[in-house]
């Protein structure tokens, strides 16, 4: 999408469980997919790649220049990915299903089975925006995991991540909290994943520009909720370059206190269009 002049693209990875269809148990995705952080593999059929991610399972897409591009790419991601995980379960006559969950119990039986590089949390830090500092690292003792929807917005190549970058980077996360992170409070109402990972601001700059880390995988359930989420992204673009921000701290603490009834008012102030009323959970 062109914003005056500047090319935007949007893109996310989102992680998702794994459920075995007989027994309903959310078990552990090592050794399902061949692909990983540093290799992921193609998922046929889709411009998307997959890969296990500790407990979970991750794919990638590819960068989209519309809101329509982007919620086929997330369809097609999951698609790929659930195939490309029973592939080689069906001959082992066990089935799986993909689990949009945000958050995870795993039974103790199933804990203990994961190898240990399985179970560790967080490879790279990632940034507060309001704080424009890093965030604490989560505690990865707990035997619960969380997933997340990260997207990612680009307006460039090659970018020098210096000082003045992270800046811009943040400016535009604690966007992303006004323009979207508030409204998924009316489809998600999962507080336990931000024990570990997802408040308000949560970024990382790129080098081709930012990843915003607020939101759990719960949009990626549903097509119009990936288009919403495309939307309102690109309503925070257009906001930076017009430089007409709304972002304000009460953003920050409508979605770190889960506090839905500010946000349906935040969304009204703002003239933020609400999210499709199917998939509203308030």
């Amino acid at each position: 999408m062109k914003i005056k002049g500047t090319h935007f693209t949007i893109g996310a990875d989102p992680e998702m469980f794994v459920r075995h269809r007989a027994s309903g148990e959310i078990v552990g995705a090592h050794g399902l997919i061949r692909g990983t952080k540093e290799n992921p593999v193609a998922l046929p059929g889709t411009l998307c790649e997959g890969q296990v991610d500790g407990m979970a399972l991750e794919f990638n897409t590819w960068p989209s220049s519309t809101v329509e591009s982007f919620s086929i790419h997330i369809s097609q991601g999951k698609t790929g990915l659930w195939r490309a995980v029973n592939r080689g379960a069906i001959a082992r006559n066990r089935f799986y299903d993909l689990a949009v969950v945000a958050t995870a119990e795993f039974s103790p039986r199933e804990w203990d089975r994961a190898p240990e590089e399985a179970k560790i949390l967080g490879c790279d830090p990632d940034f507060n925006a309001w704080e424009e500092q890093i965030n604490n690292p989560p505690n990865a003792k707990v035997t619960f995991r969380t997933a997340a929807g990260h997207v990612h917005m680009g307006w460039g190549r090659r970018f020098v991540l210096d000082d003045d970058f992270f800046k811009v980077c943040a400016a535009f996360a604690r966007e992303m909290d006004a323009t979207v992170g508030v409204a998924s409070l009316l489809w998600d109402q999962d507080t336990k994943r931000r024990e570990l990972y997802g408040k308000a601001g949560a970024f990382r700059p790129k080098p081709y520009g930012m990843e915003y880390r607020t939101l759990s995988n719960s949009w990626v359930r549903y097509a119009g909720l990936a288009a919403y989420v495309a939307r309102r992204s690109f309503d925070a673009a257009r906001n930076m370059m017009n430089q007409k921000l709304i972002q304000t701290a009460e953003a920050r603490h409508i979605i770190d206190g889960n506090r839905v009834e500010d946000a349906k008012h935040w969304l009204r102030k703002h003239n933020i269009t609400f999210p499709p009323a199917k998939h509203r959970v308030d």
